[in-house]
């Protein structure tokens, strides 16, 4: 099989939504490690965004991951070109 070329914008969106995915996951950890924070007592000030990266640095990284993606893919396609495509072994 050899791939002669991907798609800008599903590779982009394929990987942007898996950068949200860890994201999203991250942001909770900020979460809970404010809550935990004020839950013994320790100052919140390096976990009170938590909340605010749960909203906005999700968005901003998957806005960001899928530009970046798309701009990698549109390389990538011509890198394809110029060396005549990439095989892929498979087994069946």
């Amino acid at each position: 099989m050899r791939i002669r070329r991907i798609s800008p914008t599903g590779a982009a969106t394929v990987i942007a939504t898996a950068t949200t995915i860890l994201m999203l996951l991250l942001s909770l950890c900020l979460i809970l490690g404010g809550v935990t924070a004020s839950a013994v007592g320790l100052p919140l000030d390096m976990f009170a965004n938590g909340t605010a990266a749960f909203i906005v640095l999700t968005i901003a990284y998957f806005i960001a991951t899928w530009i970046v993606t798309a701009i990698w893919a549109l390389i990538f396609n011509l890198a394809l070109e110029c060396v005549g495509g990439l095989h892929i072994e498979t087994s069946e």
